[in-house]
């Protein structure tokens, strides 16, 4: 049985707060970078995401680094030295987590929905337990198909908090800058970003890297052994997101 969610969401607020001053000039430099390149890419919109989403990838790593560092020892500039390394296997297991939960909810909504619960913490295999790829997707779900509801239900509060708090730090935003200060929607855009990442993704990092250890207690084997049937769900799932976009993209 797993603690209860609201009580891992106020644990995940306190150990949030005692890292605050770490996690600052990293939303400084994603929200920058943003404001920079939607500064210079203005005219191509998908240049413009494309190049901001990486941006906004490696900083959520190096608040990730933070996170999972129970000492408290890693500064800010040492977890954007240590993203360095390893941004790659996390880009392709971000990548690869997408195209499984994407193929899913292409064959019906409930298995996309399933299968982004199951991998849902794999990252986390991945940034502590050093599994790549495919081990650390099946390792994520041999976590939480021992509580696949209670997971669902911490889940489902973590994204009512995160969704709440974005609309309001969005509006907030779009107050403050364009309508107050006068200002283009461009700061508003990187106001925004600037308090998402320095609120909502770490204490959704630290919610979901709670959930992660204590699942870890649960008494799982430490080696995960390969399960063919959800290794060929996975892969089958990410040959028909594959397919889709190929598809979509012909059309165009």
């Amino acid at each position: 049985m797993l603690q209860d969610k609201f009580l891992i969401l106020s644990s995940a607020i306190t150990q949030y707060r005692t890292r605050f001053t770490d996690i600052i000039p990293i939303a400084l430099l994603c929200s920058a970078g943003k404001l920079f390149l939607d500064s210079v890419f203005a005219d191509q919109e998908i240049v413009s995401f494309i190049t901001g989403f990486h941006v906004e990838l490696f900083c959520l790593v190096a608040i990730e680094l933070i996170v999972i560092d129970t000492e408290k020892k890693t500064s800010s500039a040492q977890a954007i030295v240590k993203t360095l390394p390893i941004i790659v296997s996390y880009y392709l297991l971000f990548v690869f987590g997408a195209l499984a939960v994407l193929g899913g909810m292409l064959i019906l909504i409930l298995p996309g929905i399933y299968l982004a619960l199951v991998l849902s913490v794999s990252k986390y295999s991945l940034l502590c337990k050093n599994y790549h790829g495919m081990q650390a997707l099946l390792h994520s779900w041999s976590l939480i198909a021992q509580y696949p509801l209670e997971v669902l239900l911490r889940i489902i509060l973590l994204i009512l908090f995160a969704f709440s708090s974005y609309a309001f730090i969005t509006l907030f935003s779009d107050w403050i800058i364009i309508d107050l200060l006068s200002q283009s929607t461009l700061y508003a855009k990187a106001t925004a970003q600037f308090f998402n990442m320095l609120l909502i993704a770490p204490i959704t990092s630290y919610y979901l890297f709670m959930t992660f250890s204590e699942l870890l207690l649960t008494g799982t084997p430490e080696k995960i052994e390969i399960d063919i049937k959800r290794r060929n769900l996975i892969l089958g799932a990410c040959v028909l997101s594959i397919l889709a976009i190929m598809y979509y993209i012909s059309l165009n």
